[in-house]
């Protein structure tokens, strides 16, 4: 991705990985007597596997976003920026900011460059003619980035990309994806009844019968997450 100089995008539960170049790539223009950067926000991102930096130039504001595994050798630098500020996310070789941390996110399933003969077979080091295998970056259960994003919470944010509401625990997860737990068994048999704007864990016994079930004429998958309502795809209800 390229931001031309003068740029201020904020990008928020976006997946930026696997391309041959850097994640994200802010240009900047010399003028006679300053210099115009590009001051993108990035928040609730995943920035992955990109065959350059995983963010290059700018001066970018970072919260919540995790950057890995950016460039063809081991050890690459994973931001290089002029003055950026990172906060609550996970990056690889660490990086100084509140709440910032360095450890494995512990996907469901890491994407990987690959050998192109073979995508079961990873990529050597330097291997110009690799394949990108995109994987699934959902957190697995005891990831260290769940509950350990910013947790002054964005409340206009709503959900993650997914649909999932922000945040299902003490804080908002570091990521794209916000870890939830699901039901033993959901059931759409009755109306929904509100018991408040939020639903505990407790509440889970109200609901009964299979994952999936039928609303208004749809079709639902429906999930649990503690202290807050059920969702389904981008719908939500309180039972």
């Amino acid at each position: 991705m390229t931001l031309l100089a003068g740029s201020n995008p904020l990008l928020t539960n976006c997946v930026i990985a696997g391309n041959g170049g850097d994640g994200i790539e802010m240009w900047a223009m010399q003028g006679s007597r300053q210099v115009l950067y590009s001051h993108a926000t990035i928040l609730y991102c995943d920035i992955l596997g990109n065959r350059g930096n995983g963010i290059r130039g700018g001066r970018p504001t970072v919260d919540s976003t995790i950057i890995r595994a950016n460039g063809r050798v081991a050890g690459t630098t994973q931001i290089i920026a002029n003055a950026p500020i990172v906060s609550y996310s996970n990056v690889q070789g660490g990086w100084s900011g509140e709440g910032n941390i360095d450890a494995d996110p512990d996907f469901v399933k890491p994407g990987h460059w690959a050998d192109r003969t073979d995508p079961n077979e990873p990529a050597v080091a330097g291997d110009t003619n690799a394949v990108w295998v995109g994987g699934d970056y959902h957190l697995r259960e005891g990831s260290p980035c769940i509950d350990a994003g910013n947790p002054v919470i964005i409340m206009w944010m709503g959900v993650e990309i997914d649909g999932v509401w922000r945040a299902v625990g003490s804080a908002p997860d570091i990521g794209a994806y916000e870890f939830a737990v699901l039901p033993s068994s959901v059931s759409t048999s009755e109306l929904a009844r509100s018991y408040g704007t939020r639903a505990t864990a407790a509440d889970a016994g109200k609901v009964r019968g299979s994952n999936l079930g039928r609303l208004g004429g749809q079709t639902y998958t429906f999930h649990i997450f503690p202290q807050h309502c059920y969702s389904s795809e981008r719908r939500s209800f309180c039972i």
